[in-house]
């Protein structure tokens, strides 16, 4: 028996879409896999012709033991800060420019590093840290990761943002990233 390791790619069938997401998601059919500019491009164009995040999901599913993502993301819509209670998280910038924020629990901002500005390309954030990653250039494209299975209830978000005020909580963290 022979081991292929195949492109993913979103125009052949080694990805699939999750059409029960709330974002443009795809899910990798088949391992090992690898992938190239081409899907960094695809995965661009598909985010941009939808007018919304869009990911591909480099694991199969979400009871895999390690969930690694290819994310497109605008500054419009960003996700809001969260803290994972037991897991750690990795981001690693492909394109564009992200904001890796660091809240206190009362919603102070407490750090930040831009990722994708002159030599900073990675970050990792410990379990039970309230964090969020913000695009500050046109689009962004980076690679995160996380230990799975994926569990819903490991994520929480801080009582401090309910979503009413997200344009100006937006404002007021991009005006401190100066």
């Amino acid at each position: 028996m022979s081991l292929k390791i195949n492109e993913l790619r979103i125009s052949n069938s080694t990805i699939q879409e999750d059409v029960n997401a709330k974002s443009v998601s795809f899910f990798a059919k088949d391992e090992p896999h690898f992938f190239s500019e081409k899907l960094v491009s695809e995965v661009i164009k598909i985010g941009q012709e939808r007018n919304n995040n869009s990911r591909v999901c480099l694991h199969p599913d979400t009871d895999s033991k390690m969930h690694e993502m290819l994310i497109y993301q605008t500054e419009k819509n960003f996700f809001p800060p969260k803290k994972q209670l037991t897991l750690e998280k990795s981001f690693f910038i492909i394109k564009g420019r992200i904001a890796i924020c660091v809240f206190e629990e009362t919603g102070q901002l407490k750090d930040f590093i831009i990722l994708g500005d002159s030599s900073n390309i990675f970050c990792r954030i410990p379990p039970g840290v309230i964090h969020m990653d913000l695009t500050i250039s046109e689009f962004s494209v980076h690679l995160e990761g996380v230990p799975g299975p994926y569990k819903k209830d490991d994520c929480i978000f801080p009582d401090w943002f309910d979503g009413s005020n997200r344009k100006d909580f937006l404002s007021s963290i991009k005006a401190k990233l100066k």
